[in-house]
Parts: C-alpha cells; sequence; structure tokens
C-alpha cells in the first residue's frame, strides 16, 4: 500500500484489502519487532564467521561457531538467514584421480617391450611368476624375487652343495 500510495487512493485500497486506514498508519509507526532486530544482529554476526571459512561453512558449522561465541540459535534459523543474505557454502569438489594424463606436449616413451624379440621356444629367458626360496624345512614358493644371497645359494643348490649349507 506504501508504493502504491502515489498513484491510487488510500481509502480504496484499504477497502480492496480488506483492512482499516488506522491499522494501515499503525503499522507505520510500529518499530521493528525484537526476533527481526535479533535476526539483523545475527546475520551479521554470521557473515564474518562464513567470510573467514573461506565460504564454506555450512549452518552446522557456522551454528557450532556462533555457539562458542555466546549465541543461542538453530541451524534452521542460520539456513534461513544465511539463504536470505545469498551465503552459500562451496561444496568440496569430487575426487578424480588422474592417472594417465595424455594432454601434454612431450615426446611419447618409446616401446622397449616391442623391441624385445618373441621367443622361439620357452627358457630361462623368460621371466617367473613364482619364485623358489629354500628355508629351514625345504624349498617354498612365493612371488617375490631372490636376492643375490638366494642367487648364489639356487646356484649351489643345482651342484649339490645348498643340503650341506643349510644344515649348519
Amino acid at each position: 500500500m506504501q508504493q502504491m500510495r502515489v498513484s491510487h487512493c488510500l481509502t480504496e485500497m484499504a477497502d480492496a484489502l480488506a483492512v482499516s486506514k488506522s491499522g494501515f498508519f499503525a503499522h507505520q509507526r510500529k518499530g521493528e519487532r525484537p526476533r527481526v532486530r535479533q535476526d539483523n544482529e545475527l546475520s551479521q554476526a554470521i557473515e564474518p564467521i562464513f567470510v573467514a571459512s573461506r565460504k564454506t561453512y555450512g549452518s552446522p558449522r557456522i551454528m557450532h561457531a556462533l555457539r562458542r561465541s555466546g549465541w543461542r540459535c538453530g541451524k534452521n534459523r542460520i539456513a534461513r538467514l544465511m539463504r536470505s543474505r545469498g551465503l552459500r557454502a562451496k561444496q568440496k569438489r569430487r575426487f578424480r584421480p588422474q592417472t594417465t594424463r595424455s594432454d601434454h606436449k612431450l615426446p611419447v616413451a618409446p616401446n622397449w617391450l616391442a623391441r624385445i624379440p618373441k621367443p622361439d621356444r620357452p627358457g630361462p629367458g623368460l621371466a617367473s611368476r613364482y619364485y623358489l626360496h629354500p628355508n629351514a624345512r625345504g624349498l617354498a614358493l612365493s612371488f617375490r624375487r631372490p636376492g643375490p644371497l638366494l642367487t648364489t645359494l639356487y646356484r649351489l643348490a643345482r651342484a649339490g652343495v645348498a643340503c650341506q649349507l643349510a644344515s649348519q
């Protein structure tokens, strides 16, 4: 009614809206309600906390920060005030691992496996997935590659000397 008062008659607007003229004037004279005043103060307390968090805090975290500083209010009220001020927390981006980056300008490494000639027969040149390791009970099968000491033991085992070394 206040905005349209310039172009329309106040009595006709009051009749159309089914309100009295005295009620309109009483509404203009009344002060700010305590809840509205408290909401304004709370909004001014929310904004520095939101900015200090690099705009990442939502209403639950802001509620806990306000409670530490002495304010008593709920997260739904804070959420309403944040919406009214246009404060929206940034969400974390989804983690997306990058295993291969093919958008670089570097030269591609040569394929060394393509240079190795294919074997014409199975033999010692082929890598094995399993390795035999001597232990206290005899020989054990494992996936680990033998170290230099075990390689020496394997060579000695072929000569029949490994059994004597294991017993000592």
